[in-house]
């Protein structure tokens, strides 16, 4: 069942964050970069990205299906959205930069 696969996917992401934060200090700074075909509806199958990142404490930047998550020590610096067209793909990209804040 694809729901449920992706339901482990994102409890295994959760599981990583938090392994990560315990041996390297909240203090790391963590981007997720990827195309999570879940929207952020609320459907009790899987766990929405928005939900995920959030429990994580992390701030997220959303374009179709393209999700940038990334942790409270970075700002944004600047935000692309790159069209299907310009990218080739079939969906828009999201290019970002950051600084340490």
């Amino acid at each position: 069942d694809r729901a449920k696969k992706y339901r482990d996917y994102m409890r295994a992401l959760i599981e990583l964050v938090n392994e990560l934060r315990d041996r390297y200090g909240d203090d790391l700074d963590i981007v997720i970069l990827g195309d999570l075909q879940y929207t952020n509806r609320n459907d009790s199958r899987h766990l929405a990205p928005r939900q995920v990142f959030k429990r994580l404490g992390m701030k997220t930047i959303v374009s179709g299906i393209d999700w940038v998550a990334y942790s409270d020590g970075l700002e944004l610096k600047d935000k692309t959205v790159i069209s299907r067209a310009d990218n080739g793909q079939d969906h828009p990209w999201i290019q970002v930069d950051f600084v340490r804040s």
